[in-house]
């Protein structure tokens, strides 16, 4: 293997590495999102209620992460989709075979 063999190989575990984290990222902003709508239903808020601080959540995750609502939304929609119907696809992004942008697009063709 040549050294510019080695320095590809190390930029494709590099991605794998992003693509691990962005699947981490997803299952953490998902669990807040819907921990917060979870906590409203708990305290005996109504459906309305919940659903407000479901999308206060986003908006205090886009904030924080200094995105668009809007993607916020969208990537807890794919996550649970993801991760719900699709363990497979969800799986192989976890684990940095697969990159964000894929796991969106497989998960919208469902």
């Amino acid at each position: 293997m040549t050294s510019t063999d080695s320095l590809l190989g190390l930029a494709t575990d590099a991605s794998r590495v992003l693509w691990r984290a962005e699947a981490a990222q997803a299952a953490t902003v998902l669990a807040f999102v819907e921990g917060r709508r979870s906590d409203a239903v708990a305290a005996g808020r109504s459906a309305a209620s919940a659903e407000d601080a479901r999308q206060v959540a986003i908006l205090e995750v886009a904030v924080e992460l200094e995105v668009a609502s809007g993607f916020v939304a969208h990537l807890v929609a794919t996550t649970r989709t993801l991760t719900a119907g699709l363990p497979t696809v969800w799986a192989a992004h976890s684990d940095g075979e697969l990159d964000r942008a894929k796991a969106r697009a497989i998960a919208s063709a469902r």
